[in-house]
């Protein structure tokens, strides 16, 4: 809040396309995605050959679900600049979420080929191989990033690599892989959802007692997640705990 002050401060008494561009990627960290598209359009406006204008547009645009026009804004941004790498690589991901692998493919090859940096493409080919069902080159690749970089923002790489630990039957190494990531992001959503699938699978090797210690971790910081819930239920269910069976299922 206090850096969105700020940058509205700054375009306020000074507007630039810079200036700009910022405060959208301070609403992009706050999911506000139709402010940051608005910003981003603001700052193409003063300079519409702006690669980093197109690039916050479009990362709006992937916000607010509208994937044509964001391929359009990154496709744009990488016309002005065909080294940007973040363009590159917010353009890979789009094409994994829309199933469009031979695109995507396409994208992180080129820039494994050109770049000195494991950061650049590692997390983006974990995710193809992911998708293709190839879980094992993807933890392969996750593990190399992870050791290369010990930053926060790793925290995808975690929840990858435990979605990945779990699918190959791996599920203790998958806890532990969760719980670091919740230790460097503890209300991360998707690494909240991965736990609790990590739990679903302690239920169904029998490990229930573990089942239920994460499935009420979860639910501490997920007070409303349905999911949650029902698993929580399910497990009593099958122990015939019925009246906190039923209880669980109330919520």
């Amino acid at each position: 809040d206090d850096a969105i002050t700020s940058f509205q401060r700054a375009v306020a008494i000074q507007p630039t396309y810079r200036s700009y561009y910022q405060l959208a990627s301070c609403y992009l960290s706050q999911e506000r995605y139709e402010d940051a598209i608005k910003s981003s359009r603001q700052s193409l406006e003063i300079r519409f050959d702006s690669e980093w204008g197109y690039l916050g547009l479009g990362r709006g645009l992937v916000g607010l679900g509208n994937f044509d026009e964001a391929e359009e804004a990154f496709e744009r941004s990488l016309t002005l600049n065909p080294g940007a790498t973040e363009t590159s690589q917010e353009l890979a991901l789009l094409y994994l979420g829309q199933e469009r692998y031979k695109d995507a493919a396409a994208i992180i090859d080129k820039l494994e080929a050109e770049s000195d940096s494991v950061n650049t493409y590692a997390y983006l080919k974990a995710r193809l191989f992911y998708e293709e069902a190839n879980t094992l080159e993807a933890i392969a690749y996750l593990r190399r990033l992870l050791e290369a970089s010990q930053e926060a923002a790793q925290t995808d790489a975690r929840v990858l690599l435990a979605k990945c630990l779990r699918k190959e039957g791996q599920i203790d190494q998958a806890y532990e892989t969760i719980v670091h990531a919740l230790e460097q992001t503890p209300d991360d959503r998707p690494a909240l959802e991965e736990q609790l699938g990590i739990g679903t699978a302690y239920h169904l090797s029998g490990n229930a007692k573990r089942a239920e210690r994460i499935y009420r971790a979860c639910l501490e910081r997920m007070p409303k997640s349905e999911q949650g819930w029902q698993n929580l239920a399910i497990l009593m269910y099958d122990q015939n705990r019925f009246s906190d069976a039923l209880s669980a299922f109330s919520k």
